[in-house]
C-alpha cells in the first residue's frame, strides 16, 4: 500500500488556530479524567445534516493530536502495517 505524502507531512498549528486548540484538548481531557466514557460525544455532521458519532480510536487519536499541537509541538499521521498470525 503506497501512502500518499500529505499523510507524512508534519501539521504544526498557526497561531489564530492554537487557542481553538488549546480549548479543544481540555474539553477532550475531560472524558479522559472523569473516565466514564459518557462525559464526552463527538459526532460529525455532515452538510445533509446526518451525523455519524467518533469511534473511540479516532477518538484517541483527535485527542492525542490536539494535546500535542496545544503544547506547540508538530503532529504527523504514520499509517503502521498489521500483521495478523494465527497460533
Amino acid at each position: 500500500m503506497t501512502v500518499p505524502k500529505i499523510l507524512l507531512d508534519p501539521i504544526l498549528p498557526t497561531e489564530a488556530e492554537r487557542k481553538a486548540i488549546e480549548l479543544l484538548d481540555k474539553m477532550l481531557s475531560l472524558k479522559t479524567e472523569n473516565g466514564d466514557g459518557e462525559a464526552l460525544k463527538l459526532q460529525i455532521v455532515g452538510i445533509g445534516g446526518e451525523s455519524i458519532a467518533l469511534p473511540e480510536s479516532l477518538y484517541q487519536l483527535l485527542h492525542q493530536a490536539a494535546h500535542l499541537m496545544a503544547a506547540d509541538r508538530a503532529v504527523s499521521l504514520v499509517p503502521i502495517e498489521q500483521n495478523l498470525t494465527v497460533e
